[in-house]
């Protein structure tokens, strides 16, 4: 499916229509966990709220870092554009060996790899067609991607929870018999006990498959389809900021509310 076609599909309308009051009304619903790491509990009523609660950065912010990536890809600096992705990947929690082995086999041609990367994902391809057996995926590698690419989320266990919370309490209230096939998206367990799942009854999602990187990059594809769509129709708070942090900033907001999914609310209208 092309993305004009997703975003016109009539799921997906709806879905972009339910979501809006939620996004910065207060009291839209309520969503409270206790962070272990951090020993905080954080309570969002909304979006918005949720976006400005947010807290992951240390010593740089995710738009540092991309600045820094995009340089050195338009100077073919191929030594900044490896300690940038580095960078990125230690700034997401996710430096570990297979990241850095997938980074080092890309080399001398990182830039060129992540520049024609930056090229395809203007092409105008069914979302399943921009993955090719090249392309690395992996939840860094995601992190990466959006830092060099416009309109490209990072797709997480985190988001992917939050998302996948958000549309079955969506089909919930709309009592479909199922999901559908425009909103099914992957998930997949975090690093701790907490509960990245939203499945729930009828209402199951896929989770991701051990190697299938195809699989989650179409996943992530039509998750930058789905959250531009929103980010570009909101009248929400969210359209206070400009364009490219607004997207940004529904990133964050849903990175902050997939941490544990299993204390939400929302009132059935």
């Amino acid at each position: 499916m092309h993305k004009d076609d997703y975003i016109s599909s009539q799921a997906v309308k709806e879905f972009i229509l339910w979501i809006e009051p939620i996004l910065s009304t207060p009291q839209s619903f309520m969503h409270t966990y206790y962070h272990k790491k951090n020993k905080k509990v954080y309570k969002f009523d909304n979006l918005f709220s949720a976006y400005e609660k947010y807290d992951w950065d240390g010593e740089h912010t995710i738009e540092e870092l991309s600045d820094i990536l995009l340089n050195s890809i338009i100077e073919s600096d191929e030594k900044s554009c490896e300690k940038a992705c580095y960078m990125i990947l230690e700034w997401g929690g996710v430096k570990n060996k297979g990241n850095k082995n997938r980074i080092a086999k890309l080399n001398p041609n990182l830039c060129a790899y992540l520049s024609a990367l930056q090229e395809r994902m203007r092409m105008y391809l069914p979302s399943q067609e921009y993955f090719y057996p090249e392309l690395q995926m992996t939840s860094g590698f995601s992190k990466i991607y959006s830092a060099c690419i416009d309109e490209y989320i990072i797709y997480d266990s985190r988001v992917g929870a939050a998302l996948g919370l958000l549309i079955r309490t969506f089909c919930i209230q709309n009592n479909f018999p199922n999901i559908p096939h425009q909103l099914q998206f992957v998930w997949t367990n975090g690093r701790g006990t907490q509960e990245r799942n939203p499945s729930q009854d009828k209402y199951e999602f896929p989770k991701l498959r051990l190697y299938k990187e195809d699989d989650y990059f179409e996943n992530n594809v039509r998750a930058n389809w789905l959250v531009s769509a929103i980010a570009n129709s909101t009248k929400s708070r969210f359209a206070n900021l400009n364009t490219q942090l607004r997207l940004r900033a529904i990133e964050k907001a849903l990175f902050m509310i997939g941490y544990d999914i299993h204390n939400f609310s929302i009132s059935i209208n």
